[in-house]
């Protein structure tokens, strides 16, 4: 029997259809990614009536949204399917078929209530920041907020709102998780959140697990173990 995995499930806005993304060993196994790439699903609010939207696509994805009324997948994952660089993907919605390329450099797309547009990361002259783009990629607003990489985007349902978290490896000696809030607007973003790692006996995890972005675990090259 198939081993298979569900990730990033996204519920339609009438609550009928649940969109996920799966990894399969059959779909694109080999020993040196043993769960193959991920592949986008929908299905009926209660599992039934399965259907495949895409074939396999990438591994890790980096966020997964419904936009545009429920007409569009975006996503982000790596640009080519051996590519160390991000993009945020759009994918029609229901129709699937092959994704095409929103914008280079990005990554963690979320919809922005009350309009079409995405808040994504973005990689830009080397520092991972914050903008506000269209669904024809056009970057509409870029904003100051700045982290080594971004973990996790939220937008507030009136859409003046953003949070977003990161980890600050440099913060005490294994690290910070932290969340941070600012209006687009033009307040600054302040901390609202801070977690700082405590000590653990080096026998029970490994520092790097700490110091490492996620992107660190996925990337080209490495080992199944150091997932």
């Amino acid at each position: 029997r198939a081993r298979r995995a569900e990730a990033l499930p996204r519920f339609t806005a009438d609550g009928a259809h649940v969109v996920f993304v799966r990894r399969a060993e059959y779909d694109g196994w080999s020993l040196g990614d043993p769960w193959g790439p991920g592949s986008i699903f929908v299905a009926e609010a209660d599992g039934s009536r399965e259907r495949r939207l895409t074939e396999g696509l990438f591994h890790p994805f980096s966020g997964l949204e419904l936009a545009a009324h429920d007409t569009r997948i975006v996503f982000g994952a790596r640009l080519g399917a051996e590519g160390t660089r991000m993009a945020v993907y759009t994918l029609d919605f229901p129709a699937g078929g092959a994704p095409r390329v929103l914008l280079e450099d990005a990554y963690l797309p979320v919809p922005i209530p009350g309009t079409d547009d995405l808040l994504v990361a973005r990689i830009h002259a080397g520092e991972h920041r914050l903008a506000r783009v269209d669904l024809a990629g056009r970057v509409r607003c870029a904003y100051d907020a700045r982290a080594r990489e971004f973990l996790g985007l939220c937008v507030s349902p009136d859409g003046q709102r953003l949070v977003y978290s990161d980890f600050d490896p440099g913060a005490g000696p294994f690290g910070e998780y932290r969340l941070w809030s600012f209006t687009p607007a033009g307040s600054p973003a302040a901390p609202v959140l801070l977690e700082t790692l405590p000590y653990r006996p080096e026998a029970r995890f490994k520092p790097l697990d700490l110091l490492q972005p996620p992107s660190w675990f996925f990337r080209p090259g490495a080992s199944p173990g150091s997932r």
